[in-house]
């Protein structure tokens, strides 16, 4: 009798988690943020979307578009992992591209809506640095098809979206990707790959790993986003359960982070890949509103 009662326990349980994992794949929520600041004289607002990974929602990706579109941004930030880098080594041998098909109509509906500034995540990164000719094709493949979208790609520098604002996109190179013991990234490395910050204006760094964030903070970025834990997989209250480094529980897996005043928001992404696990944790459509410390609203 313990044991039946035991085994239907565990088997109600395992359903209720399927249930939650297909249910939080097929839905995305917008999570917003508002960050003050004495560096800027107005508002704006813009929306990061990372980690999509070719993934099409049911009715389409239009229905992100519909979303953001609904936000009105500023700009847009695509933090990176628009690809997946096995998918597109399998088809780029083939001479074939589709692998950049979602990527590509979802962003070419977002430059729609505002401008769009796109950022390596590890996929692309891994493609770019490749040794490989046709891995190197499928990359240059895609950032051609960005860059003739009119999407902006910021490969280690940095762009003014507007007054006293200055948007500076990072790739730190792929040895501090490795999972579990990765590569620390040093003030140094970083100050010598992306150059210094200009300190009275408010600094607004896009870089996929979220990992280095006391590093981000070091260098001056008064805002970071980021994204590639996508979520921990399954979140249990403001926590993930594992991060893409194989380490359980990790330090930063979602949400909001601070380190001396400054700030990094950590998106769950909007895709999975491999194990398109998600429980507890659908996608995420963020939206950051930068305002005047002054403002009252």
């Amino acid at each position: 009798m313990i044991k039946r009662t035991i085994a239907a326990v565990a088997a109600a349980t395992l359903l209720f988690f399927l249930a939650v994992m297909i249910a939080d794949n097929r839905r995305f929520i917008v999570r917003r943020y508002t960050i003050r600041t004495n560096k800027l004289r107005r508002a704006y607002r813009f929306v990061y979307l990372s980690d999509l990974h070719q993934k099409v929602y049911p009715g389409g990706n239009e229905t992100i578009t519909a979303a953001v579109r609904k936000e009105r941004p500023d700009f847009i930030i695509a933090g990176g992992d628009f690809i997946t880098s096995r998918t597109a080594a399998e088809q780029a041998c083939r001479n074939d591209f589709s692998f950049e098909d979602a990527a590509l109509s979802l962003l070419k509906s977002l430059r729609d809506v505002a401008p769009v500034y796109f950022v390596n995540g590890n996929h692309e990164e891994k493609l770019e640095t490749s040794e490989d000719e046709v891995l190197q094709s499928a990359y240059d493949h895609f950032m051609t098809e960005l860059s003739g979208a009119g999407v902006r790609v910021l490969h280690n520098e940095k762009v003014h979206p507007d007054v006293g604002l200055v948007l500076y996109g990072y790739e730190h190179g792929m040895k501090h990707y490795e999972k579990i013991f990765s590569n620390p990234l040093t003030l140094p490395e970083m100050q010598e790959e992306i150059g210094e910050p200009e300190p009275d204006l408010f600094c607004l760094l896009a870089v996929h790993n979220p990992k280095f964030f006391p590093v981000y903070a070091q260098w001056g970025a008064d805002l970071t986003v980021s994204g590639h834990v996508h979520g921990g997989l399954m979140r249990i209250g403001k926590r993930g359960v594992i991060g893409p480094d194989l380490h359980l529980f990790p330090k930063y897996s979602g949400g909001l982070y601070n380190i001396d005043g400054r700030t990094m928001i950590l998106s769950c992404g909007i895709g999975a890949h491999t194990l398109p696990v998600r429980i507890f944790n659908p996608g995420e459509i963020t939206v950051v509103d930068i305002v005047p410390r002054n403002r009252i609203d």
